[in-house]
């Protein structure tokens, strides 16, 4: 009777040791697979945030030949024909795409490239509102308005350029 009780136990014992190997494997790779989704999403995090680094870059660069365009229609306007105002109306929205394109970087990009496009929009508005208050002033006072404000737009362009970069640079790893 002794032998069958334990016998009895023994393939109870086997049958169990084979069941809680069963349940770890099982757990084991339950946590293999979320690790995986897990290194995926942070590579679709990461895939995502390189197209919005590289489009703020194409976009940054485009406002720049914009702001070189809107220099030169200021620096060849005659005050004494044509009046500023109508020249004004357009600039503003010429900003649009860089705001946009900022606007998506700071819901999505990391905390430094999310910090430059606040800048770059701050100066779009800034630009945007001279623009406005330049159609209602007399033409010169306006057109030093836009003028030095365009000055400022495009320097901070300028240095926001390099500066996101060199984020772009430091969140992916890559060396200076």
């Amino acid at each position: 009777m002794g032998q069958i009780i334990v016998g009895g136990l023994l393939a109870m014992g086997g049958a169990l040791a084979s069941q809680v190997t069963g349940v770890l494997a099982l757990a084991g790779s339950g946590r293999r697979r979320n690790h995986d989704a897990a290194a995926r999403r942070a590579a679709e995090r990461e895939a995502n945030r390189r197209q919005l680094y590289e489009e703020l870059l194409k976009t940054i660069s485009d406002t720049q030949l914009d702001c070189a365009d809107i220099s030169e229609v200021c620096g060849r306007l005659d005050l004494k024909k044509r009046a500023l105002g109508s020249v004004a109306d357009g600039l503003a929205e010429r900003l649009d795409p860089v705001r946009t394109v900022a606007v998506a970087v700071m819901i999505d990009g990391s905390a430094r490239a999310s910090e430059i496009a606040a800048t770059i929009t701050g100066a779009a508005r800034e630009f945007g509102q001279a623009c406005n208050a330049a159609a209602t002033m007399p033409n010169a006072d306006g057109l030093d308005l836009v003028t030095s404000r365009l000055s400022e737009l495009t320097a901070l362009l300028s240095r926001a350029e390099r500066e996101l970069v060199s984020a772009a640079r430091a969140d992916f790893g890559v060396p200076d």
